[in-house]
């Protein structure tokens, strides 16, 4: 705890005197925190006046830092980053599997530039319809032998754009 040099705690108090200011339910003003460790000026501010308040676990903490600033290994680090993502990504499909999709690793091959996909779909358009509980068109394709392109013809607004970004979801997605 921070040293207040022996002054009192008048929250309590504080508290009291604005009660007679209530008038019924109010909105929600509470914001939600941020999960990045960057602080913007105002926080920097803040801790610099606790710091003046009472230096000595200011000063450990930075002493502390400086010790170890090269501890995070190169791998641990890439970890982390990585981690995140597939974390994210969980999240983001869940909808999607829970709405009866499938999702797979796919087998990358050093010797065959064949490509087969059963059953795929763009993951930004299906996790909309997921979410608002509407049917995903799911897309089947073959590239085998000498092929080595695709000409993807029809209307207006009948799915042309849609099968380019899963196809490059699909090859972005894929492991390295």
């Amino acid at each position: 705890m921070f040293n207040y040099d022996g002054e009192s705690d008048y929250s309590a108090y504080v508290v009291e005197i604005f009660d007679r200011f209530k008038q019924g339910e109010v909105k929600d003003h509470h914001v939600e925190l941020k999960e990045w460790p960057e602080m913007n000026h105002v926080e920097a501010r803040i801790l610099d006046c606790a710091a003046e308040l009472d230096p000595e676990p200011f000063a450990l903490l930075s002493s502390f830092q400086a010790n170890h600033a090269g501890y995070l290994d190169a791998t641990v680090a890439a970890f982390d980053r990585e981690i995140l993502f597939y974390v994210a990504y969980r999240a983001y499909i869940q909808s999607c599997c829970d709405a009866g999709l499938s999702f797979c690793y796919p087998q990358v091959s050093a010797t065959s530039k064949s490509v087969r996909c059963d059953g795929t779909f763009d993951i930004a358009l299906a996790h909309k319809r997921c979410v608002d509980r509407r049917p995903v068109v799911l897309n089947d394709f073959r590239i085998t032998g000498s092929e080595r392109i695709f000409v993807v013809s029809g209307p207006n607004n009948g799915g042309k754009t849609t099968f380019a970004r899963t196809f490059g979801q699909l090859h972005f997605l894929r492991a390295p």
